[in-house]
C-alpha cells in the first residue's frame, strides 16, 4: 500500500513537470527573451530610425537623396510640364524651367542633374541650355542669380550635369534655352534625374 502511494506521488510529480515546463532562459542581465522583445540595443533603435528615415527619400542615412522625373515648373514660350519640356528657338520670351529643391537636400553638398536632349526634326543647330542658380517667378525677365554653365549638344544625347552645392544660393535649379546670338535649335528636354549627395 505504502509503495503504490510512492509510485502515485512520483508519477505525479513527473506529469508537474511535463505540464508546467522550465522557465523561459534569459539573456544574461536578467531580461526574458520572450514576448514581444526583438533584442535590439538602444544602438540598434537608432540606426533603424536614422536608415529608415533615409530610406523615405531614396537611401539609407548618409546616402544619396534621388528625385527621379522632378517636377519643374515651366516659364516662358515653350510647351510642356512636370519634367518634359519643348524649347522654342523662336519664342519671344525666353523658354527655362525651375525646380526648386526638398528641404532634406540641405544636407548634402553636390548636385547632379541627368537629363535628355532631343532635336526636333529640320534643325541644325547645337542644342543650348544654360544652368543658372537663380529663381524664376515672372513670365519674363532676367532673374537673380548666377550662370553657372552652358551645356550643348549637336545630336540627341543623354547629358550629365555636376555643381557643388552651395553654388545654387536660391535652393532651385533653373535651365534656360541659350538663344544667344540665335545659335540654337529648338529641342525637347526630359530632366530624368536629379541626385543630392555627399560624394
Amino acid at each position: 500500500m505504502k509503495r503504490k502511494f510512492v509510485l502515485i506521488a512520483a508519477l505525479v510529480a513527473a506529469l508537474a513537470v511535463v505540464f508546467i515546463g522550465c522557465p523561459y532562459p534569459t539573456n544574461g542581465g536578467g531580461e526574458s527573451t520572450s514576448g514581444n522583445n526583438s533584442g535590439k540595443t538602444g544602438g540598434d533603435e537608432g540606426g533603424d530610425e536614422g536608415g529608415d528615415e533615409g530610406g523615405d527619400e531614396g537611401g539609407d542615412e548618409g546616402g544619396p537623396l534621388v528625385i527621379n522625373n522632378p517636377q519643374f515648373t515651366g516659364w516662358g514660350g515653350l510647351w510642356g510640364e512636370n519634367n518634359t519640356f519643348d524649347f522654342n528657338a523662336a519664342a519671344t520670351n525666353n523658354c527655362r524651367i525651375t525646380y526648386a529643391f526638398p528641404a532634406e537636400a540641405s544636407g548634402y553638398t553636390n548636385l547632379k542633374v541627368e537629363y535628355t536632349l532631343t532635336l526636333k526634326p529640320g534643325e541644325t543647330k547645337p542644342m543650348k541650355v544654360t544652368i543658372s542658380s537663380g529663381k524664376k517667378d515672372k513670365w519674363s525677365g532676367d532673374e537673380a542669380g548666377t550662370d553657372l554653365g552652358y551645356p550643348e549638344s549637336s545630336t540627341t544625347a543623354n547629358m550629365t550635369y555636376t555643381k557643388a552645392l552651395s553654388s545654387f544660393t536660391f535652393d532651385c535649379i533653373t535651365i534656360k534655352h541659350n538663344t544667344y546670338n540665335d545659335q540654337s535649335s529648338s529641342f525637347t528636354i526630359t530632366i530624368t534625374k536629379i541626385t543630392f549627395s555627399n560624394d
